[in-house]
């Protein structure tokens, strides 16, 4: 399984740790233009602020930068 993790904040940095701690082949984002950046990974979790997760959502389908099969949480 391949995860990108969107947004290098603590929580972001946490879950990175710990799945490369755990051998899964992992990415950490930055969040600075979600629609810019391409991910192929099967999971895509969404580390961001409560008040920021509609907004980052709305650009990441508007971007069409993900795979249909991909999970995002």
């Amino acid at each position: 399984m391949n995860v990108a993790i969107l947004g290098a904040g603590k929580v972001g940095r946490a879950l990175f740790r710990a799945l490369a701690q755990a051998e899964v082949r992992v990415r950490l984002v930055p969040l600075r233009r979600p629609g810019r950046a391409r991910f192929d990974e099967d999971l895509l979790i969404l580390a961001v602020r409560d008040p920021e997760l509609a907004r980052v959502a709305r650009a990441l389908a508007a971007a069409g930068r993900g795979t249909a099969s991909a999970a995002v949480v």
